[in-house]
């Protein structure tokens, strides 16, 4: 089961790696929280890049590494199906 604590570490960590992709989309797409929610369900899917565990302030949470989130948004890995909702990014910047 995953909390809602989970949601905003990834959440947070996304923002912080996607801030210069987001540039790159039209309308901003991803400053809205619904909108990285469902990014973030993306990512923690079996669809998504590896998820790592840790205990953080004595709550199980997941993540992801910084630049293997980049490489995979850019280029997914092979089979991956891609949510219609959510607009691909383009370049690493």
């Amino acid at each position: 089961r995953i909390t809602n604590t989970t949601t905003t570490t990834i959440t947070n960590t996304t923002t912080t790696t996607m801030a210069s992709a987001e540039s790159e989309q039209s309308g901003s797409f991803y400053d809205e929280v619904e909108n990285l929610k469902i990014l973030c369900n993306f990512l923690r899917s079996t669809e998504g890049p590896p998820v790592r565990e840790a205990v953080e302030m004595d709550k199980r949470v997941y993540y992801l590494k910084g630049e293997k989130l980049v490489n995979f948004l850019v280029t997914p890995k092979k089979g991956t199906k891609w949510p219609k909702n959510l607009p691909k990014f383009k370049t690493r910047q």
